[in-house]
């Protein structure tokens, strides 16, 4: 075991690269990766705490959700109509030009004008959290007790617990 410091970016990505090689073989490596899991999960409990989104805000994202739904454009099965963007986002349809979606989305946003300012700033504080540094332990090995099926990128993803020279 030795003291790491990485900043919480690195924490999570560290804690994706050992996801990523679970299912490598080796026992010394199995136990590496899943006491290294354990670490990082200890540290990704408090950013998630810190990600968390509180109730008032929440309650706000529904409401602004089924204005949009009620404002949106339709299919013809009448349900919202949604915009793809790069596969993962997605918007709905027909409320850029919504004079009724504007007036009411804007008296939504002045009614929770200090819910969504209290939230702004929370995702400042958490990008500004991300980048502060921590000490991780990490169970480290020798590059030669790692699988040989391993793949460059996935070393790359886990180079934090290999002993280098």
């Amino acid at each position: 075991m030795s003291k790491e410091t990485m900043t919480r970016n690195e924490v999570i990505n560290f804690h994706r690269g050992l996801i990523g090689v679970a299912s490598l073989k080796g026992a010394k490596f199995a136990y590496a990766v899943i006491k290294n899991k354990k670490a990082c999960e200890k540290e990704i409990e408090i950013i998630n705490e810190i990600a968390k989104q509180s109730e008032e805000f929440i309650a706000f994202e529904r409401t602004r959700i089924e204005l949009c739904k009620k404002h949106c454009s339709k299919n013809d099965l009448g349900e919202p109509k949604m915009i793809h963007i790069q596969g993962q986002l997605s918007k709905f349809e027909g409320l850029d030009d919504n004079e009724n979606f504007v007036k009411e989305f804007k008296a939504l946003q002045k009614e929770n004008k200090k819910v969504i300012e209290e939230r702004e700033k929370q995702q400042i504080d958490q990008v500004l959290f991300l980048k502060e540094t921590t000490e991780l332990e990490v169970h480290k090995m020798s590059i030669t007790e790692i699988p040989e099926e391993i793949t460059t990128a996935q070393l790359e993803s886990i180079f934090p617990m290999i002993i280098t020279d």
